[in-house]
């Protein structure tokens, strides 16, 4: 399948770009998908001759992951503003934990704990750097 980067998906990044800091690198990929794209890759496989039960993982891909670089860029030119690049910084969960009480100020009423939670979730699938194989497809 494979996509472009979309900033509809990825508001815990945007969070991260906002912050000009998150757990993974700039040059790692991640492997997801908009929603749209899991809707068209279910109805094909109504369709497809798959065995009664048989799993499969919908994702972009190897070829089609992106960096967060590249999510950066799409970020950037969605909102008409220049991307963090340089200014990012590679932390721990315990570097952005101990910054929580700025988020307020960063993105305004916010639930901490639920951000934090967030933060938590996809920093650690981030710094994964994992891509799925789409062979089935």
């Amino acid at each position: 399948l494979g996509c472009l980067p979309s900033t509809s998906i990825f508001w815990v990044f945007r969070m991260g770009l906002m912050l000009q800091k998150f757990m993974c690198s700039l040059d790692d990929k991640i492997d997801v998908i908009p929603v749209d794209y899991c809707a068209d890759a279910l109805l094909m496989l109504l369709e497809s001759s798959l065995i009664n039960g048989e799993i499969v993982h919908i994702s972009a891909g190897k070829e089609s992951s992106v960096t967060f670089s590249a999510i950066d860029e799409a970020v950037a030119r969605a909102l008409n503003c220049v991307p963090v690049g340089d200014r990012y910084t590679k932390v721990s969960y315990d570097i952005l934990a101990m910054s929580r009480h700025d988020f307020k100020n960063i993105f305004g009423p916010c639930n901490e704990r639920l951000m934090l939670k967030a933060i938590r979730l996809y920093g650690a699938f981030s710094m994964l750097n994992v891509c799925f194989s789409n062979d089935k497809l």
